[in-house]
């Protein structure tokens, strides 16, 4: 019994992965000028259950998932980098103008919304935590 995938078994699964129907991934790469549809799915069935090529595509599925997932880490942190910019630019301006700049302000009023909702945090969750009191811009002291 073979242990690696043929290079149409790889292409098969790469298919799959990709997102392609078996069916379809089936006739793109093995002949089927004599087969129906009723046999190529069936043949493409029989390619996904090869103990070869299963374990290939659940791998490359898995992969796929996992990279394609947007994790509520990776919306932090691009949040956090939307926030420190706005925060950064906003102390970049100071002294030179006498008004926080409307793009400013926005990034910094709608990443910090959108981080507190992300981390359960509004207007009605009760705080056990000292009360912060911001003394200057990106500045907190606690009470």
């Amino acid at each position: 019994m073979r242990k690696h995938p043929t290079s149409k078994q790889k292409a098969f699964a790469d298919a799959v992965i990709a997102g392609v129907n078996p069916g379809e991934a089936y006739k793109a790469v093995y002949s089927c000028t004599r087969m129906n549809a009723h046999n190529i799915s069936t043949e493409a069935g029989r390619l996904l259950k090869n103990p070869v090529v299963a374990p290939l595509v659940r791998e490359g599925r898995r992969k796929a998932t996992e990279h394609a997932q947007w994790t509520r880490e990776r919306s932090i942190k691009g949040l956090m980098e939307v926030y420190n910019d706005a925060i950064e630019r906003l102390r970049a301006s100071k002294g030179k103008t006498a008004y926080i700049p409307q793009d400013v302000l926005k990034g910094i009023l709608e990443s910090n919304d959108r981080l507190n909702k992300m981390c359960g945090v509004d207007e009605t969750t009760a705080s056990e935590d000292k009360p912060v009191i911001v003394d200057d811009i990106g500045g907190a002291d606690e009470d």
